[in-house]
């Protein structure tokens, strides 16, 4: 019996990188993929460190429509 060589293609979420700041005020940052919430998450937390911040000064959360749609705000060459 012969099998299929099926090939699933890879989904990815848009994500906002949300920055807080002092005193709890938090700012969006941009946008970037990620397969899921803890790969954007994973995601983040680098960008975080490799700037000299901490885990706790970066958030992550789904992008709405708009933002997905605004290309000039994506920035995937930014995280790995």
């Amino acid at each position: 019996m012969a099998t299929k060589n099926t090939k699933t293609a890879k989904t990815t979420k848009t994500y906002m990188l949300i920055s807080v700041l002092s005193k709890g005020i938090e700012t969006d940052v941009f946008t970037f993929h990620a397969d899921n919430d803890q790969d954007a998450s994973h995601k983040a937390i680098g960008w975080a460190y490799y700037h000299g911040r901490t885990r706790d000064d970066v958030k992550t959360r789904l992008a709405t429509a708009d933002e997905t749609a605004n290309a000039e705000n994506l920035h995937n060459e930014w995280i790995n």
